[in-house]
């Protein structure tokens, strides 16, 4: 499939697209250039339907969500061996918090100090809200 981008849109999907001097051919119909402007030929890409659901981060979840979701990821012995070599303050944190909030300050050192992404991050809070 193709479209035909200009700069009054992006037409398409057409199966056949041709540029001839002052217009395309799309599908056996003629789109002037004085009417559609001139412009590109690319691969058609469906469009994001409006409607889809967009996975949303929880604000946080509780330590048993959150160790369950790093065993599941296999994270959870990288994040339990940071946590014993952290000073006594991580230590309590970890030991003694009752929610785990995704944009914590200690929570995102942990993700640089490990190298996780932002990315592995919010799947664990995702997953984890699930359990």
């Amino acid at each position: 499939m193709k479209k035909i981008t200009t700069d009054r849109g992006t037409f398409g999907p057409f199966e056949v697209v041709q540029e001839l001097g002052d217009h395309f051919i799309a599908d056996g119909i003629q789109y002037p250039f004085t009417v559609i402007g001139s412009g590109t030929v690319d691969e058609w890409t469906d469009p994001i339907p409006v409607n889809t659901p967009v996975e949303v981060v929880p604000y946080d979840i509780s330590p048993r969500q959150l160790r369950q979701a790093l065993t599941y990821f296999g994270f959870r012995a990288n994040v339990e061996a940071a946590i014993s070599a952290s000073n006594q303050d991580i230590k309590d944190w970890w030991e003694f918090s009752t929610a785990f909030e995704r944009n914590h300050p200690v929570v995102n050192m942990m993700l640089d100090s490990l190298g996780f992404s932002q990315d592995q991050a919010n799947s664990v809070w995702i997953y984890g809200a699930t359990l």
